[in-house]
């Protein structure tokens, strides 16, 4: 009897490990003017990306200095303004999310930015979009007339993530420049979103900010030097879907080593 129990409690935990599955999203902030301890950054993302399974790069600039696989650019104002120059637009292959701003140049045949994009990590399909905030053309006025924008953002929000729903994706992260009550109401009004990680707030000094009563919302400080190791915990609900469990994050602020 005890030997039947202890199989199926091996059993039981073996289906708990093949259910369970994690994602790492390590994030970088913006420290342009410190390029030294921006490419700090890089070399601890690589030191950590080697001891992770399955990870994606956020990061609101891609140095020209290295190459990353599963990089992802969040948008930022200091990307926006390269879309001045063509030149650069035209020779970059960055993948910069915004979904509600866009860039094409018909003479050129130009798009800069990508409303969507999936990355696959082991056996996941992870979906990835981004929202920016409906201030950003009373913020920045100077817009050049390559770029337009919605302003219907849930609306926007819904279409994007229907799009990746019938991709199949397993789990859909926003990367916005939205600010902390926008992002309330965008997990309210398109659920679908699993999570959020968000750069618009620099208002504060701590490096990140996590409310525990919105599991799948954290806000990143770009203008604190630092490298963020946000793991996903994800597990199957009763209807097979994955879902987010739990997260942890970890801070490595010490940039030195």
């Amino acid at each position: 009897m005890k030997g039947v129990l202890l199989i199926f409690l091996f059993l039981f935990l073996l289906i708990g490990i093949v259910n369970a599955e994690e994602i790492h999203l390590l994030c970088l902030s913006f420290a342009q003017d410190d390029l030294v301890k921006f490419k700090q950054q890089f070399t601890k993302i690589g030191s950590l990306k080697n001891q992770r399974n399955n990870f994606i790069i956020i990061s609101p600039q891609k140095p020209e200095f290295i190459n990353l696989e599963n990089f992802i650019n969040i948008f930022s104002p200091e990307i926006f303004f390269e879309v001045s120059d063509t030149n650069i637009v035209k020779k970059d292959n960055r993948k910069i999310i915004s979904s509600n701003l866009k860039f094409f140049n018909e003479e050129r045949e130009i798009k800069f930015f990508h409303s969507e994009v999936i990355i696959l990590l082991d056996t996941l399909k992870i979906g990835i979009m981004g929202i920016v905030t409906p201030d950003f053309p009373h913020l920045y006025p100077e817009l050049s007339k390559d770029l337009t924008f919605r302003f219907d953002i849930f609306n926007c929000a819904k279409e994007v993530v229907d799009s990746l729903r019938s991709q199949n994706t397993d789990i859909i992260i926003s990367l916005n420049y939205l600010g902390n009550f926008l992002d309330k109401e965008l997990i309210k009004k398109v659920p679908e979103i699993d999570f959020v990680i968000d750069y618009f707030e620099t208002n504060y000094e701590e490096y990140y900010i996590h409310n525990p009563k919105h599991i799948n919302i954290i806000h990143i400080n770009f203008k604190q030097p630092s490298v963020i190791d946000i793991c996903l915990q994800l597990k199957k609900d009763t209807h097979n879907m994955l879902i987010i469990d739990s997260l942890s994050v970890k801070l490595d602020s010490n940039l030195s080593n």
